[in-house]
């Protein structure tokens, strides 16, 4: 089991401790294809700073390069899909983008609380 994954279901029982739900939970990992728009190169000149300062933390950048140029090429791309769910609610994860959430759905009225992109 990966670090992430395990870092994730680390953080399931504060979940449902906020949300008030005690019943027993089910994971599921699954594979999922999203159409993707690739990334394009990095910049060729790096910044060094961008001069912005937030809260005492200052922009130094380099040596990371900034991938900032999304392409017109769209693929459609396998996604690791983690689906949690228990007798009330459903939520599907994207780890390898970020543990973003995918889509959150209320199983007793088939409501979205979440927003599912469609397209």
């Amino acid at each position: 089991m990966n670090r992430l994954f395990r870092v994730f279901l680390a953080g399931l029982p504060l979940v449902l401790l906020a949300t008030g739900l005690s019943a027993q939970v089910k994971v599921n990992e699954t594979t999922t294809t999203i159409p993707t728009y690739l990334v394009g190169d990095p910049e060729l000149d790096p910044y060094f700073f961008t001069g912005r300062t937030y809260q005492g933390a200052a922009g130094h950048i380099y040596p990371y390069p900034i991938y900032d140029i999304l392409t017109d090429d769209r693929v459609d791309r396998d996604y690791k899909y983690l689906t949690l769910e228990n007798e009330y609610t459903e939520i599907g994860v994207l780890p390898e983008i970020g543990g973003r959430i995918f889509h959150a759905r209320d199983k007793k009225c088939g409501y979205d609380f979440f927003y599912r992109q469609h397209v």
